[in-house]
């Protein structure tokens, strides 16, 4: 799997969390990248920034953009589509 692609899916992902509510783990994104050492080193050399920290700023990116247009959900609401368990994690990681 390239790490064009790798991104693609987990943006793809959090998205489908987000909308209809789809499952997204950890496991899954390792079975589908094989999470090799070598996919992780390339991942990070491509965009200077490690896989966990990506997917955190990816799933930020998405909170930002539902809190300025989701009128109808709250922080609460919007950190579980997220995939957070517990509002005040999501608040620490905001």
């Amino acid at each position: 799997i390239s790490v064009s692609m790798l991104v693609e899916y987990i943006r793809f992902k959090i998205i489908l969390k987000i909308t209809i509510g789809g499952i997204w783990s950890t496991k899954e994104l390792s079975d589908v990248a094989g999470f090799q050492n070598i996919i992780l080193t390339i991942f990070k050399s491509v965009l200077h920034e490690s896989l966990s920290h990506y997917v955190n700023r990816i799933r930020m990116e998405y909170a930002l953009f539902m809190l300025a247009h989701r009128e109808d959900r709250n922080i609460t609401d919007i950190a579980y589509d997220l995939g957070f368990t517990d509002s005040a994690i999501f608040s620490r990681a905001f």
